[in-house]
């Protein structure tokens, strides 16, 4: 396992990247958005004590867009929700959470409900 410092760098580093090549898909970027979906995962189940913070904190963005959205109910609002980064975000949660936190004492657990 890494070191604190260098794992949290890691895990945001690959999310932050993971995000920004995930606003396009067609037929020749699929590919790479799933593997880097995968990428996410693996790193975020090294320790799960250390990515619960980072994890958090990047569902809450989500969580925030969408409720902007549901509140606000602007097209500005609409738009950062409905979007294929939006939803690769999402799904790379669910892949993250389905990977990682099956088990109740798992430290990613209680972010099973915010995402469902």
């Amino acid at each position: 396992v890494l070191p604190p410092p260098t794992l949290e760098k890691a895990a945001k580093g690959v999310y932050r990247q993971f995000a920004a090549n995930a606003k396009f898909i067609n037929a020749t970027s699929i590919e790479h958005v799933l593997f880097m979906t995968t990428c996410v995962s693996e790193i975020y189940g090294l320790d799960q004590q250390q990515s619960y913070p980072l994890a958090f904190t990047y569902i809450r963005q989500l969580a925030s867009l969408l409720r902007g959205a549901l509140t606000n109910k602007s097209k500005e609002a609409f738009r950062a929700v409905y979007c294929w980064q939006y939803i690769n975000c999402l799904e790379c949660w669910v892949r993250v959470l389905q990977s990682h936190a099956k088990d109740e004492s798992s430290p990613l657990r209680p972010l099973v409900y915010p995402v469902a």
